[in-house]
């Protein structure tokens, strides 16, 4: 295409299609496919950001590690597509239980972090607990059961400790939590 013989407003209008493609390329390629949450790269670059925000802030912020109960079961009785349905369906019951300044993102196949910015640990607690009624709610309706596990660790500025560090803790308050549930 030759810009040479276009009007200022045909320049303009070109330009503003470009721009929302590079915004879908962008968007697309920070989010998971399947789920449309953020993928593992654009969730701990934003999980970084929001710890360094708490920590300048003196802030709270909470991580949770959250891990999708039994999904080998529902792969293996009915099929991949189901268990990706699964998954889907988790994902939007908790986006649509956090705030729009919290987020999600997929660290692996069926574990994923939520994040509250400006959360206690109390306070990401009932969070959770209508995260789960809901859950609950749903997986009543379906032949399956569906579930979910969330340990979750709050970040104080005190503490000093790494992503990394911050991930490993919500990861084993996951599993304590799985653990309690057999």
């Amino acid at each position: 295409m030759s810009y040479e013989y276009m009007t200022r407003e045909q320049l303009i209008v070109e330009l503003e299609k470009k721009d929302k493609i590079i915004e879908n390329i962008a968007r697309c390629a920070g989010t998971d496919s399947l789920t449309s949450v953020l993928n593992r790269k654009r969730g701990l670059e934003s999980l970084y950001r929001e710890i360094e925000l708490a920590k300048i802030n003196k802030e709270k912020l909470t991580i949770g590690f959250a891990d999708v109960n039994n999904l080998k079961n529902i792969n293996d009785n009915y099929g991949h597509l189901t268990g990706d349905y699964v998954l889907i369906t988790l994902c939007n019951i908790i986006k649509d239980n956090i705030r729009k300044s919290d987020f999600i993102f997929r660290y692996g196949g069926d574990e994923f972090i939520i994040v509250l910015p400006k959360t206690n640990i109390k306070e990401s607690s009932i969070v959770w607990s209508r995260i789960s009624d809901k859950i609950k709610e749903t997986s009543k309706n379906l032949k399956y059961e569906i579930g979910m596990s969330c340990g979750f660790v709050e970040y104080d500025e005190y503490y000093n400790k790494s992503l990394k560090e911050l991930i490993k803790m919500a990861d084993f308050k996951m599993y304590e939590s799985k653990s309690k549930i057999g």
